[in-house]
Order: C-alpha cells, then sequence, then structure tokens
C-alpha cells in the first residue's frame, strides 16, 4: 500500500491498483509487456472491485484517513493525459 498526495495504490502479486481523489482508477498487470502504460480495469473488473476495497480500507486506518492530500494541478494534466483519465 502507498498514499501521496491526491493518489493511492496497492500491489498484490501481478496487480497494481491506483485510485485518485478525483475518482479516477486504474488497473495494471505489473507482468505485463504494457507494465504500467496500459489500464485494465474494464477487462478485469472483479479485481479492481477487491483491491479498490482493501485500499480504502487502509486509507481508513491512516492517522489522517483518506487520501494524503489536494492533487495539485499538474499532477491531474500528467494522469489525464498520460493515463487517459478524467
Amino acid at each position: 500500500y502507498w498514499r501521496f498526495r491526491g493518489q493511492s495504490a496497492i500491489r498484490e502479486g501481478k496487480w497494481k491498483f491506483y485510485s485518485l481523489q478525483e475518482g479516477a482508477r486504474m488497473l495494471f498487470d505489473m507482468e505485463s509487456d504494457e507494465h504500467e502504460n496500459k489500464n485494465l480495469i474494464q477487462q478485469y473488473p472483479e479485481i479492481a472491485k477487491r483491491l479498490e476495497k482493501k485500499l480504502a480500507s487502509f486509507r481508513a486506518e491512516q492517522k489522517r484517513p483518506g487520501f494524503a492530500m489536494e492533487t495539485v494541478n499538474e499532477e491531474k494534466v500528467f494522469y489525464k493525459h498520460y493515463f487517459g483519465v478524467k
């Protein structure tokens, strides 16, 4: 698990799930050739849902629950461009 600014993630085996504070969600197969370049959330919704639930529990247990802090505008632009998230 990790969280930084307006993002958090969980890694479990080959799967990595990202959640952005504004609601974008991404799932990656870290063993694939695409690595973190292809969001697989539509192809594997059950895996994404399971990891999202675990990640939400992690965030809730932190001394300051939720995301670490607000997402800065430059990060929003980066994620929108790089991952195609809204």
